[in-house]
Protein backbone atom coordinates (compact mmCIF):
# COMPACT_ATOMS: atom_id res chain seq x y z
CA UNK A 1 0.00 0.00 0.00
CA UNK A 2 1.02 3.42 -0.26
CA UNK A 3 1.05 5.75 1.89
CA UNK A 4 -1.81 7.60 1.26
CA UNK A 5 -3.55 4.72 1.14
CA UNK A 6 -2.23 4.11 4.59
CA UNK A 7 -3.61 7.35 5.61
CA UNK A 8 -6.45 7.93 3.92
CA UNK A 9 -7.46 3.75 5.40
CA UNK A 10 -5.77 2.83 8.67
CA UNK A 11 -8.41 0.53 9.30
CA UNK A 12 -8.60 -1.61 6.24
CA UNK A 13 -4.91 -1.28 6.00
CA UNK A 14 -4.43 -2.81 9.66
CA UNK A 15 -7.34 -5.80 8.38
CA UNK A 16 -5.86 -6.74 5.02
CA UNK A 17 -2.81 -5.50 4.96
CA UNK A 18 -1.01 -6.08 7.85
CA UNK A 19 2.04 -8.01 7.07
CA UNK A 20 3.05 -5.81 4.06
CA UNK A 21 3.01 -2.59 6.07
CA UNK A 22 6.71 -0.55 6.34
CA UNK A 23 7.18 -0.16 10.56
CA UNK A 24 6.48 3.63 9.84
CA UNK A 25 2.84 2.82 7.97
CA UNK A 26 2.54 0.06 10.79
CA UNK A 27 2.68 2.61 13.53
CA UNK A 28 0.86 5.13 11.91
CA UNK A 29 -2.28 2.93 11.58
CA UNK A 30 -1.90 1.64 15.18
CA UNK A 31 -1.77 5.47 16.15
CA UNK A 32 -5.24 6.01 13.86
CA UNK A 33 -6.76 2.55 15.30
CA UNK A 34 -6.11 1.71 18.46
CA UNK A 35 -9.31 0.14 19.63
CA UNK A 36 -8.99 -2.47 16.57
CA UNK A 37 -5.42 -2.97 17.08
CA UNK A 38 -6.05 -4.16 20.66
CA UNK A 39 -8.54 -6.54 19.59
CA UNK A 40 -6.89 -7.83 16.74
CA UNK A 41 -2.92 -7.33 16.79
CA UNK A 42 -2.00 -7.08 20.22
CA UNK A 43 0.49 -9.28 19.43
CA UNK A 44 2.08 -7.74 16.93
CA UNK A 45 2.83 -4.53 19.01
CA UNK A 46 5.94 -2.86 20.29
CA UNK A 47 5.86 -2.00 23.99
CA UNK A 48 5.63 1.65 23.23
CA UNK A 49 2.87 0.70 21.02
CA UNK A 50 1.02 -1.13 23.16
CA UNK A 51 1.38 1.53 26.21
CA UNK A 52 -0.35 3.82 22.98
CA UNK A 53 -3.10 1.66 22.98
CA UNK A 54 -3.87 1.15 26.44
CA UNK A 55 -3.77 4.66 26.84
CA UNK A 56 -6.14 5.86 24.11
CA UNK A 57 -8.23 2.57 24.74
CA UNK A 58 -8.34 1.15 28.07
CA UNK A 59 -11.67 -0.22 27.71
CA UNK A 60 -10.61 -2.45 25.18
CA UNK A 61 -7.53 -3.08 26.70
CA UNK A 62 -9.40 -4.95 29.60
CA UNK A 63 -11.79 -7.07 26.86
CA UNK A 64 -9.26 -8.08 24.95
CA UNK A 65 -5.73 -7.96 25.74
CA UNK A 66 -5.66 -8.18 29.58
CA UNK A 67 -3.38 -10.64 30.05
CA UNK A 68 -0.65 -9.05 28.22
CA UNK A 69 -0.35 -5.89 30.48
CA UNK A 70 1.62 -4.66 32.54
CA UNK A 71 0.92 -4.23 36.50
CA UNK A 72 0.79 -0.11 35.50
CA UNK A 73 -0.74 -0.87 32.47
CA UNK A 74 -3.42 -2.86 33.91
CA UNK A 75 -3.92 -0.49 37.17
CA UNK A 76 -4.34 2.31 34.54
CA UNK A 77 -7.49 0.59 32.91
CA UNK A 78 -8.90 -0.91 35.99
CA UNK A 79 -8.84 3.24 37.44
CA UNK A 80 -10.11 4.61 34.10
CA UNK A 81 -13.09 1.70 32.92
CA UNK A 82 -14.07 0.61 36.45
CA UNK A 83 -17.08 -1.28 35.15
CA UNK A 84 -15.12 -2.88 32.49
CA UNK A 85 -12.41 -4.27 34.62
CA UNK A 86 -15.91 -5.97 36.65
CA UNK A 87 -16.77 -7.16 33.44
CA UNK A 88 -14.21 -8.71 31.61
CA UNK A 89 -11.28 -9.75 33.74
CA UNK A 90 -12.56 -9.80 37.92
CA UNK A 91 -10.57 -12.92 37.82
CA UNK A 92 -7.38 -10.85 37.76
CA UNK A 93 -8.26 -7.93 39.65
CA UNK A 94 -6.67 -7.53 43.02
CA UNK A 95 -8.44 -7.27 46.14
CA UNK A 96 -8.04 -3.83 46.14
CA UNK A 97 -8.73 -2.97 42.60
CA UNK A 98 -12.12 -5.22 43.11
CA UNK A 99 -13.60 -3.08 45.72
CA UNK A 100 -12.80 -0.60 43.97
CA UNK A 101 -14.43 -0.81 40.90
CA UNK A 102 -17.67 -2.31 42.79
CA UNK A 103 -17.74 1.32 44.68
CA UNK A 104 -16.96 3.27 41.26
CA UNK A 105 -19.82 1.19 39.85
CA UNK A 106 -22.59 1.04 42.32
CA UNK A 107 -21.58 5.37 42.37
CA UNK A 108 -21.97 5.41 38.89
CA UNK A 109 -24.97 3.76 38.69
CA UNK A 110 -26.50 5.91 41.26
CA UNK A 111 -25.79 8.91 39.84
CA UNK A 112 -27.33 8.06 36.70
CA UNK A 113 -30.49 7.29 38.32
CA UNK A 114 -30.55 10.56 39.85
CA UNK A 115 -29.69 12.29 36.79
CA UNK A 116 -31.80 10.82 34.85
CA UNK A 117 -35.32 10.58 36.85
CA UNK A 118 -37.79 13.38 35.62
CA UNK A 119 -39.64 15.24 38.65
CA UNK A 120 -42.47 15.93 36.82
CA UNK A 121 -43.45 12.26 35.33
CA UNK A 122 -41.01 9.66 37.23
CA UNK A 123 -39.85 8.54 34.07
CA UNK A 124 -35.95 7.75 33.50
CA UNK A 125 -35.13 9.53 30.37
CA UNK A 126 -32.22 10.94 28.31
CA UNK A 127 -33.71 13.96 27.65
CA UNK A 128 -33.91 15.32 31.47
CA UNK A 129 -31.93 18.29 31.31
CA UNK A 130 -31.06 21.08 34.31
CA UNK A 131 -34.46 21.98 35.49
CA UNK A 132 -34.93 18.28 36.04
CA UNK A 133 -37.76 17.47 33.30
CA UNK A 134 -38.23 15.01 30.75
CA UNK A 135 -38.34 17.00 27.15
CA UNK A 136 -42.02 16.13 27.04
CA UNK A 137 -42.82 17.76 30.14
CA UNK A 138 -40.84 20.52 29.75
CA UNK A 139 -43.19 20.40 26.38
CA UNK A 140 -46.27 20.29 28.61
CA UNK A 141 -45.04 22.84 31.22
CA UNK A 142 -44.78 25.43 27.93
CA UNK A 143 -47.77 24.84 25.94
CA UNK A 144 -50.02 25.24 30.11
CA UNK A 145 -47.71 28.09 30.74
CA UNK A 146 -48.33 29.90 27.55
CA UNK A 147 -51.49 28.97 27.03
CA UNK A 148 -51.23 28.07 23.44
CA UNK A 149 -53.85 27.10 21.13
CA UNK A 150 -54.70 26.52 17.16
CA UNK A 151 -56.15 29.88 16.81
CA UNK A 152 -58.51 28.46 14.37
Amino acid sequence: MTDEEVKKFPWSALEDYTDKLTPEQFDYCVREEPSYTLKYLADKLTPEQLDFCVRRSPSYALAYCADKLSEEQFDYCVRAWPSDALAYCADKLSEEQYDYCKEKTKLLMKNQKEETLCISCGNQERTVDDTGRCESCRRDLYETDCAMCDFD
